[in-house]
């Protein structure tokens, strides 16, 4: 029944998505009307138009084949009914993202872009995004990873125990620590991969992009200019990424390069790709700067706003100055459930290891001297650098891998059981039109 309600939602709106996917500017204007009530909030027609158009996107990016029709149509309308229960379960404990916060997330997006904040906003308003539901975009993301981690993620614990078997199961397979590289790509997408034409064009325009880059042209700049995915705006960017988490074709290319270095064009039916190794990490030897942290974690939600959590956080911190234990208060206070019982202590931890804000607070904090009151989408934190050291942690690469093989497993079960929760207990009505 539920395959039939939406494929019967979908079939009236889905000749529009076609559309609005391949020509529609993003002033179009698309009739709104509700297509499915979800406890006390709805889904319009605009919404599951605008998700279909940002899934075939995607794959097209990622250079995947779109699913059979009815098949995207149910994923999309499933992925909307859940990114709605989730916003509705924010609400209703009180998780809120304060101006400040939606700031520093914008300002760090500029940030890896290299530009200024400002400027970030004006490449919003060209796309038709003006910077007032820019924002709003960005507290909603802010928001959902805010209660995940609360409700599943800050929940999860991996024992030294559970790390000792992994790491041995790993020598029983021979299993090597896991490469990661740090990538960018920029994509020109084919719309109509029968139209030769198309392709044409497309490959002239990449192989001038490639004569630019040999040129000197920075690799970010011409992302911006000409890519078509998504990740355009942040440089073509894509992180760091594990060679079973990036595609094939990203995977066989990065694998041959140099760091710094950059790929022949892939040509693809779906388009043509340029890829960039920025770096490359894990199965083997590496110097890093690290830092022997604790902290002490006030959560923000169900009854503790914002400005709450940072009021606990300064009592906190002047009990600790006044010569309380910084440990027996993080046991009794912390919301971290990982540190909590080892009196807040992170031990040693790499770069990338945290949030950008909470790595800024440690790289420029003194020995020995607690912070102060620091946010993040976690909550507020104290936090106090106990040691630092230059340390090869390629001795640490299979414990490391281990420890986050489990952390991915046991989390994203955790999710699933989670969100399966959610959606049962979810009023969900399809409001079909008849005919």
């Amino acid at each position: 029944m539920y395959r039939k309600l939406v494929r019967g939602v979908a079939r009236t709106v889905f000749a529009a998505c076609v559309a609005v996917v391949v020509v529609a500017p993003a002033s179009a204007q698309v009739m709104d009307r509700v297509l499915v009530v979800v406890n006390d909030g709805v889904i319009t027609e605009s919404e599951f138009i605008g998700g279909m158009r940002q899934a075939v996107s995607e794959l097209r990016i990622r250079g995947q084949k779109i699913p059979e029709r009815r098949m995207l149509e149910e994923q999309v309308m499933e992925q909307l009914i859940i990114e709605r229960i989730q916003l509705q379960m924010a609400d209703r404990i009180g998780i809120a993202i304060s101006d400040s916060q939606v700031d520093r997330a914008i300002a760090e997006i500029a940030r890896r872009q290299g530009i200024a904040a400002d400027q970030l906003m004006r490449r919003a308003e060209r796309v038709g995004l003006d910077a007032e539901r820019y924002r709003e975009e960005i507290r909603k993301q802010l928001r959902i990873q805010r209660l995940v981690d609360r409700e599943v993620r800050r929940r999860v614990a991996v024992s030294e125990s559970e790390i000792d078997d992994m790491i041995a199961t790993m020598e029983t397979t021979g299993d090597a620590p896991a490469v990661e590289y740090e990538v960018a790509h920029i994509s020109l997408l084919i719309d109509n991969p029968s139209d030769t034409a198309e392709h044409e064009a497309k490959l002239e325009r990449a192989s001038r992009i490639i004569e630019e880059l040999q040129a000197g042209a920075e690799f970010e700049s011409l992302a911006r200019r000409y890519s078509d995915s998504p990740t355009a705006d942040d440089g073509g960017y894509l992180g760091w990424r594990t060679g079973d988490k990036l595609p094939d074709l990203f995977r066989e290319a990065v694998s041959d390069l140099g760091e710094g270095d950059v790929s022949e064009l892939l040509d693809t039916p779906a388009g043509i790709h340029i890829v960039k190794l920025i770096g490359r990490r894990g199965g083997g030897g590496q110097l890093v700067e690290q830092w022997s942290v604790r902290h002490i974690l006030i959560p923000v939600g169900d009854d503790t706003s914002l400005d709450e959590a940072i009021e606990t956080a300064e009592r906190l911190r002047e009990r600790i100055r006044q010569g309380e234990e910084f440990a027996e208060l993080a046991r009794v206070h912390s919301g971290d459930a990982a540190s909590r019982v080892k009196g807040g202590n992170l031990g040693w931890v790499s770069p990338g290891d945290t949030l950008p804000e909470f790595e800024e607070t440690i790289r420029n904090l003194p020995l020995d001297t607690l912070s102060e009151p620091i946010e993040t989408r976690f909550g507020v934190h104290l936090v106090e650098v106990l040691d630092r050291r230059r340390h090869d942690i390629g001795s640490d690469q299979r414990r490391l891998q281990a420890e986050r093989a489990l952390q991915e497993q046991k989390g994203r079960e955790a999710y699933e059981q989670w969100l399966r929760r959610l959606r049962d207990e979810a009023y969900v009505k399809f409001r079909v039109k008849p005919g």
